[in-house]
């Protein structure tokens, strides 16, 4: 043989499980490239790469703020439990048009609310996740709270995340009396948003 010649073996005709053991020596932000590389890699290392993902469950956090019901269904599917409480990250993510901002630092659901993700809020909400402040998160604004400062700036969101939260049974006393009067409205009243919402 030449030097010339160079002998091709794509890694995509590599056995299964010899992928597998690759992906698991790669950190997994590039096991998550390798799965991405085309559709045979993503069918063997999905499944994998979402139980590797179990020490921080960053995929829910994804999840819940791109409104990915598919994804959060994977991370339940795994193991995930539905409250977890994320831990915050800052890094270089493009899920909402922005290039550096902080992620996590609270539940899936509140990640969601703050995203303004209705279809993920009521996924989680369905899946058993706390429609309340949990323990971990007991400083932060209650999450009927959030709806009410998200609500101005996607109203129509707001009011899905709202009815969704009031039908899971979410504490109201968290929200002045007014507020407890427009969400009783915006959920009696079909067309109707919170004052300063639209």
């Amino acid at each position: 043989m030449s030097a010339e010649q160079a002998t091709v073996f794509p890694i995509e005709d590599l056995p299964a499980e010899l992928i597998l053991h690759v992906s698991s020596c790669l950190s997994l932000r590039f096991a998550s490239r390798l799965a991405r590389a085309n559709k045979k890699f993503h069918q063997i290392l999905n499944m994998e790469l979402y139980k590797r993902s179990r020490k921080g469950w960053f995929p829910l956090a994804f999840g819940a703020c791109t409104d990915n019901t598919d994804t959060l269904a994977l991370c339940i599917e795994v193991g995930a439990p539905v409250d977890f409480h994320i831990r915050q990250t800052m890094g270089d993510f493009r899920w909402c048009g922005e290039s550096y901002y902080t992620v996590g630092g609270w539940q899936a659901l509140r990640q969601a609310i703050h995203d303004s993700s209705p279809k993920a809020v009521k996924f989680l909400l369905d899946h058993g996740a706390c429609p309340d402040t949990t323990p971990e998160e007991l400083h932060g604004e209650p999450p009927l709270a959030i709806v009410f400062r998200r609500g101005p700036r996607a109203p129509v969101e707001a009011k899905a995340i709202a009815i969704a939260l009031l039908d899971a049974g979410a504490d109201t006393s968290t929200v002045s009396e007014t507020q407890r009067e427009e969400l009783l409205k915006m959920k009696e009243i079909d067309g109707y948003f919170a004052k300063g919402w639209a």
